[in-house]
């Protein structure tokens, strides 16, 4: 009797072993398959930054729309897209992406910096400045938007606030 019972807890630890097995091989395959899916979002977001460095704007869109549709929520490649965009003059086009991309991501610094120049360009002075200055918040020791924002005040005659944020470029650089 006690080798029936010794049978049967051994086939029980049997199952829970196959079973534990089983589901350790499952999680395994998920993790590689998770790598290589990152792993082609990676490689979508570096050809479409190498085509952008090129100036083959167009091109870098495509693959900032394909990186877009398998991960909705990538602030960094809504903001290259708008970057793009915003290269290729379509300013509307460009505001829309850098705002989704601030949308996901209220602290990617970079991304004010691009809505302050769509801004600026499209001659809303007042939100430019404040998108430069939420940049700035983000990104203290970043001169080329003191500059970009001491522009922009010298658009608005703000003198005063012009030279201190070209002083404060100075200082950095």
């Amino acid at each position: 009797m006690a080798q029936i019972s010794s049978n049967k807890a051994m086939k029980r630890l049997n199952g829970y072993a196959f079973l534990c097995l089983l589901v350790f091989l499952w999680a395994g395959c998920q993790s590689c398959a998770s790598k290589e899916a990152f792993q082609e979002g990676a490689n979508l977001f570096d050809q479409g930054v190498r085509l952008l460095n090129a100036g083959e704007q167009i091109q870098a869109i495509g693959y900032f729309d394909k990186l877009i549709a398998r991960e909705p929520n990538n602030a960094q490649a809504y903001r290259n897209k708008g970057l793009a965009e915003y290269q290729l003059g379509r300013l509307s086009d460009a505001k829309r992406d850098v705002n989704v991309a601030l949308k996901i991501d209220p602290q990617l610094g970079s991304a004010y910096v691009n809505r302050g120049d769509i801004q600026s360009d499209l001659g809303d002075n007042v939100p430019a400045i404040a998108d430069y200055s939420a940049a700035l918040a983000l990104l203290p020791r970043a001169g080329d938007v003191y500059n970009a924002r001491g522009n922009v005040y010298c658009k608005l005659s703000k003198f005063q606030e012009a030279l201190s944020d070209f002083n404060r470029e100075i200082q950095l650089d």
